[in-house]
Order: structure tokens, then C-alpha cells, then sequence
């Protein structure tokens, strides 16, 4: 799990964004190349057909905790990313990085009005659901509502694999 260095107004659908997961993921040799056979980061956020929780493969929803790329566990178990409970430690590793979900859970879908009209648009008079990456607290996904025109927030990527 980790964060690119790209900001929303960089992307234009989820699509988009797996995309930038995967050339990140390959520039940081965490993937051979950025193709999406052989690259399993994805984007980890929610569009209005379907929730974060959505983009990793039902059968890799279950097992070990995610970790960081720092190799810190964020649970116990890969069901703590789903309860949006509090967590072992939190997402981030920056200070003050924030960073999109479009949605108050992992497990919610998006509405146009909390995704940034579905990721397609970076104006200041739209808005999307943030979260602080670095909040281990219960509800830590979506912490807040901003203006889609925030460059300086990024969303998280994570690899979809089973676990070990």
C-alpha cells in the first residue's frame, strides 16, 4: 500500500488512476512493468458503481493485514481495512498527507457529490471525500469533504494479491 506522487487533477476515471498506480508501483521496481498483467496495484478508491473495497479481487479480500510499503501493518487482519475501525497504524507516511477515498467507508460506493463527479472533475465548485492518511482512528476513510481543486491531495494504491 502506498500513495503516487500524482495529484487529482491528474486523473479522469478509476481507470485513470489504476494506470498511475501501476507506472508508480514500476518506477519504485515494486512491478516488472506498468502493464496491468503483470502490475497488480490498484487505485484504492470508491466511483458510484463501486466501493474501494471493490477494486481488490473478492478472493484477496480476506487473510493477512495489508501493510505498507515500510512493511508496517495497518491490522491484524485484512478485514480491519474493511470495518473502518481504528487500525494498527495508519495509511500514511507522510505528515498532513491527505488523500482521496470518495466515500465515508471502504465498503461504501461513491455518490457524484463525494467522488468528484465520479473522478472526472477538478473544479474548486465540486467536491470529493478526503481522508488524512495518517489517522489510525475509527472512521479513518472519509474524514472530510473538499473542493475537487485540492492538488495537493493523492490517493492510496495497493496490490491486489493473495495474501501469503
Amino acid at each position: 500500500m502506498f500513495q503516487p506522487g500524482i495529484n487529482s487533477s491528474r486523473f479522469n476515471s478509476l481507470a485513470d488512476a489504476h494506470t498511475i498506480c501501476r507506472r508508480d508501483a514500476a518506477l519504485q521496481n515494486l512491478c516488472t512493468d506498468a502493464s496491468d498483467a503483470s502490475c497488480p496495484f490498484k487505485a484504492f478508491l470508491a466511483t458510484t458503481t463501486s466501493s474501494a473495497r471493490d477494486v481488490i479481487a473478492p478472493q484477496h479480500q480476506s487473510g493477512e493485514s495489508w501493510v505498507r510499503l515500510d512493511g508496517a501493518p495497518v491490522g491484524t487482519s485484512a478485514a480491519d481495512l474493511w470495518s473502518n475501525q481504528a487500525l494498527l497504524t495508519s495509511l500514511g507516511t507522510v505528515a498532513n498527507d491527505g488523500v482521496w477515498t470518495g466515500a465515508n467507508s471502504p465498503t461504501e460506493n461513491a455518490t457524484v457529490a463525494s467522488s468528484c463527479a465520479n473522478w472526472t472533475s477538478g473544479a474548486g465548485s465540486v467536491s470529493g471525500t478526503a481522508a488524512d492518511a495518517n489517522n489510525a482512528v475509527s472512521e479513518w476513510f472519509g474524514a472530510s469533504s473538499v473542493p475537487c481543486s485540492m492538488a495537493a491531495l493523492r490517493f492510496l494504491c495497493v496490490e491486489d494479491v493473495a495474501s501469503p
